[in-house]
């Protein structure tokens, strides 16, 4: 009787230890991100290493994830944890974005900071689409070094849970201003091709 107890005990844990594992593979949070980015790697024109790397540290990706809330189930959250934000950048125009693949369809979360302080709130861009640009909610948290894209469903079409992001991926970049009349060239880039991992997102709601 003792030995049934035992295994029907060790059965049990086995569940809640799995389901808890389902939980982080499904849902991403700051501890389970969906990208975890190599740190330090920002290159300039996004090819060439670059040393050192003070200056770049808020173009500098650490991790990206996607989020949901069971309150607001018609929005989609997806943060980019960077080293070091600034809501203001010196000189550049700093611009960072989140992408990923849903139903076929491409779509890209972005946001652009100017050396002015005026930051764009965010928008969704629908590649497949034409470039359609759907406005949404960005938040800046300068004290956690992150942006937050609050995203509407409807964008992508109302997804519904179970269904999968796919292709995740990060970017961040600097270049000079419309305003300053120099070329509109790249500068400096933080891609996450070379991400420690890099995970789908399975809708919860």
């Amino acid at each position: 009787m003792k030995r049934k107890r035992i295994a029907l005990l060790m059965c049990i844990l086995m569940l809640v230890s799995l389901s808890l594992n389902m939980g982080s593979v499904m849902a991403g949070d700051e501890e389970h991100p969906e990208i975890e980015d190599r740190t330090r790697d920002v290159r300039f024109t996004g090819y060439f290493p670059l040393w050192p790397q003070f200056f770049v540290k808020h173009i500098d990706i650490v991790s990206a994830w996607f989020h949901e809330d069971s309150e607001n189930p018609d929005y989609l959250y997806a943060t980019l944890k960077l080293r070091d934000l600034n809501s203001v950048t010196d000189t550049l125009e700093a611009i960072y974005m989140i992408s990923w693949t849903y139903n076929g369809g491409t779509y890209e979360a972005i946001v652009k900071l100017h050396p002015e302080g005026i930051a764009y709130g965010g928008y969704v861009i629908s590649i497949n689409d034409g470039e359609r640009h759907e406005y949404c909610e960005g938040i800046l948290d300068e004290e956690t070094n992150c942006i937050t894209w609050k995203v509407p469903k409807e964008i992508l079409g109302d997804p519904t849970s179970g269904e999968v992001l796919t292709n995740t991926f990060a970017y961040t970049d600097l270049r000079c201003t419309e305003e300053s009349g120099l070329p509109r060239i790249d500068l400096f880039k933080d891609l996450t091709w070379n991400a420690k991992t890099t995970q789908d997102y399975t809708l919860q709601y």
